[in-house]
């Protein structure tokens, strides 16, 4: 049912924008020539390489965690800390998502005119309104052990409220950092693939000493989140340190 749905959902997506598109996409694609995808990847090739790798990196980022959690300890623990996840991570990644589209799109065409003034005051600007939404997320993760096992019941859930709120901040980086990071914009790549390495590595060494020195589940799960989150803020330093030069 699941892969059903994601599929369902994917092509009902596509055919909205092929629908909506129009005469336009067949015009588009008509204008595609052999010519000009030879001079795109001769002008862009190296900055695509770095960029794919970069995503591949971010995709496996995103499952990592739980894989590693998954190999360590008991799966109860591991479904209380995806379930936690999903539940903050879904909506906060719909507001993000079509954030950071608009805020791409403004800083692509700010950096082509390399008014890097302009786009720094924007980042920081977009920045602090973030940091303030980041509020109620806090607050909610933080009393998580007050409501989790309730609403879901004490006997199997009531270690999942703790979990929430170690996980918080991975969902405060996620939020106040991933929307705006536009290293991309700034010919960058291979700087966002360094960057998303260390935060790998981060939560890797995070929930290998939790385990190493037998602090238990929680305390893995605060690990990773912290490590997650020094890795967007490696990545916010780097981005003021490129509008300074």
């Amino acid at each position: 049912g699941l892969i059903l749905g994601a599929t369902a959902s994917s092509w009902a997506g596509i055919g909205m924008l092929v629908v909506r598109a129009g005469k336009r996409l067949s015009i588009a694609l008509s204008r595609v020539k052999k010519r000009y995808i030879v001079t795109a990847l001769k002008k862009y090739g190296k900055q695509a390489t770095w960029s794919t790798l970069a995503s591949i990196l971010n995709s496996i980022s995103l499952h990592a965690p739980v894989l590693m959690l998954g190999a360590l300890y008991p799966s109860k623990e591991v479904g209380w800390f995806v379930l936690m996840h999903r539940m903050i991570a879904t909506p906060l990644g719909t507001f993000s998502t079509a954030l950071g589209n608009s805020f791409w799109s403004n800083a692509a065409s700010l950096a082509r005119r390399r008014d890097m003034l302009e786009l720094s005051r924007v980042y920081h600007t977009v920045t602090r309104r973030l940091a303030l939404a980041c509020l109620p997320i806090v607050a909610i993760c933080l009393s998580g052990p007050l409501f989790v096992g309730p609403l879901l019941g004490e006997q199997d859930w009531s270690g999942a409220g703790a979990v929430l709120a170690a996980m918080t901040p991975l969902f405060v980086g996620g939020l106040l950092f991933s929307p705006t990071n536009h290293l991309a914009v700034l010919g960058k790549q291979e700087l966002q693939l360094l960057v998303g390495g260390l935060r790998l590595g981060l939560v890797g060494l995070g929930i290998t000493a939790a385990y190493v020195l037998d602090l238990g589940f929680v305390a893995a799960v605060a690990f990773l989140s912290s490590g997650s989150f020094l890795g967007y803020l490696a990545i916010h330093l780097i981005q003021i340190r490129e509008h300074a030069k």
